[in-house]
């Protein structure tokens, strides 16, 4: 576009898809003025983390409560007996040790200093680091912001919903504050757009809201209404399938039976100069390790998003797991396929199958960063059909499982029917 004859530059047009109403952000007068800087504080108060600690460890002792009764009534129908008295006292233990454990992890979290800062360029999250507890820092600039409401969760519960006409899937939010891709229910509510939804005690969400109130009024004034044409390829209606309880239950049985079990093995072991017991007990406490370092990744929030921009990949922070997320635009991804990836069960030649979504790119090397669990990458992959020897591809894995995958596909085929496996 050429220059006006004052020699300004020319004005920018709307992002797509985004209303006439509410464009990006002008750079001559009309732009509104710059908010002067302010901050609204997120930390908790000291009695939060005491009263949370306090509430874990009455919860491990009340949990105790039933396992003596079923001992009591196996006794009575069996008569006494020292394996099962061990596993009774082993699981016991675990429910006292496990739950306070778990409120102490999230301590530095709370204590940390944090909050939201407002500025002219936008909207920043802000949570330092303390302890084992990562700091997340995630920009909102004001051109991406679409409406600020106020609004209830399905509790009742008070909360602010700033949403996106463009989202930054690389935003790290702190727990009060969470990123909720398009087409996502969250505490109770769904939107055809992203947003970010802030959480807190009321008061506190309502300093935000004045803050931000204070900085850009005329985000608070209701959008107009969208035409509804209809989509060119699909609904395009965002969806999200969540895979955060397929991976709950593992994470379940790990902490509360194999997690325990492992500790109790290798205090005993260790008690024994033998080197054999040596070795069993050091092994013991290395997997304990481990299963506490992986327990975040099971149980953080967790998913595939499907929108008009493109795949999303969703595995949050949480705790010392620093989180991972991988979007796929549209126009790097090439073709989209079922798969199966067949396992040994170390049974003789038993094997198990689990159904996978095959997502081959446009370009090799095109994964730089981490992906979830459930998902794997092939940089330069060369055998399978679009790729070959002469043209590797990246292929991109997802491991939603027997149960979930049917309702992956379905989500690529509402938005992108010309890209997903035939059903």
């Amino acid at each position: 576009m050429p220059p006006d004859p004052h020699g300004s530059m020319p004005q920018q047009s709307p992002a797509p898809g985004a209303p006439p109403g509410h464009p990006d952000p002008e750079p001559e007068d009309n732009q509104p003025p710059a908010p002067a800087r302010d901050r609204v504080s997120m930390r908790s108060e000291i009695l939060q983390p005491v009263v949370l600690v306090g509430f874990a460890v009455l919860l491990g002792v009340v949990a105790r409560v039933p396992l003596y009764f079923f001992y009591d009534y196996l006794v009575g129908v069996r008569g006494p007996s020292p394996g099962l008295g061990t596993a009774i006292s082993m699981a016991s233990n675990a429910l006292l040790v496990c739950f306070p454990v778990l409120a102490l992890a999230m301590v530095p979290s709370l204590l940390a200093r944090q909050g939201v800062e407002v500025d002219e360029h936008g909207i920043t999250v802000v949570q330092r680091s303390l302890l084992w507890s990562r700091g997340r820092t995630a920009s909102i600039p004001w051109r991406d912001v679409y409406f600020i409401k106020r609004a209830a969760s399905s509790g009742s519960k008070l909360m602010l919903e700033v949403q996106l006409s463009r989202v930054d899937h690389e935003l790290r939010m702190p727990g009060w504050a969470r990123l909720v891709l398009a087409g996502e229910t969250k505490l109770g509510s769904t939107s055809p757009r992203s947003r970010v939804l802030f959480t807190a005690r009321y008061h506190l969400v309502q300093d935000l809201e004045q803050v931000l109130r204070n900085a850009r009024p005329d985000l608070f004034e209701a959008p107009p209404a969208e035409a509804g044409t209809p989509a060119a390829r699909g609904t395009a209606e965002s969806q999200w399938v969540n895979l955060r309880w397929r991976m709950m239950l593992f994470g379940t049985i790990m902490l509360v039976v194999f997690v325990p079990a492992n500790f109790l093995i290798s205090r005993e072991t260790l008690r024994d100069i033998s080197l054999g017991s040596l070795f069993l007990g050091l092994v013991c406490l290395g997997t304990t390790a481990f299963m506490i370092w992986v327990a975040p990744r099971m149980f953080t929030h967790q998913g595939v998003s499907v929108d008009s921009s493109g795949i999303t990949l969703v595995q949050e922070s949480a705790l010392w797991f620093a989180g991972a997320t991988l979007h796929i635009p549209w126009s790097e991804v090439r073709t989209i396929s079922e798969g199966v990836v067949v396992r040994s069960t170390g049974e003789g030649s038993g094997r198990s199958a689990s159904a996978t979504v095959e997502v081959m790119l446009r370009s090799p090397d095109w994964v730089s960063q981490g992906v979830p669990i459930w998902a794997s990458v092939v940089s330069r992959e060369t055998q399978q059909s679009p790729a070959s020897p002469e043209e590797p591809l990246t292929r991109v894995t997802i491991k939603p499982g027997n149960r979930f995958r049917p309702r992956v596909v379905e989500a690529l085929h509402a938005v992108r029917p010309d890209l997903a496996p035939v059903r």
